[in-house]
């Protein structure tokens, strides 16, 4: 009687923790926000215009382009532009280096270490 109970036991926790497992899957959001926000005025229709900066590894289509109300006034995707930016990454690099010295005095140390970039 105790094997049953205890395999019981066992199967309900294995079935209440598998419900959320059946669960629809939540809507995937978008996860990048604009960097810049301008608002504008084209003749009589207020504007709004969003700059996004992504990385190479990004990928654009989880940019929002879904209608947004705002003051009480409907907004919707006008045109979306890609613009390509050539630049450079930039990466600190801090190396480690054992020199034999004569003093322990910090600043006589710092000094005898050549600057390099």
């Amino acid at each position: 009687m105790k094997r049953i109970l205890t395999t019981m036991c066992a199967l309900t926790l294995l079935l209440a923790a598998s419900v959320p497992a059946l669960a629809a899957e939540p809507e995937q959001s978008a996860s990048y926000y604009p960097t810049s926000v301008e608002e504008y005025m084209e003749g009589d229709s207020p504007r709004i215009k969003k700059v996004y900066q992504l990385s190479l590894a990004d990928d654009p289509s989880q940019i929002p382009t879904e209608d947004f109300e705002r003051d009480g006034r409907l907004y919707y995707l006008l045109d979306m532009m890609r613009k390509d930016e050539v630049g450079v990454d930039i990466q600190t690099i801090t190396q480690t280096k054992t020199l034999a010295s004569e003093t322990n005095n910090m600043e006589k140390i710092l000094q005898s270490l050549e600057p390099q970039m």
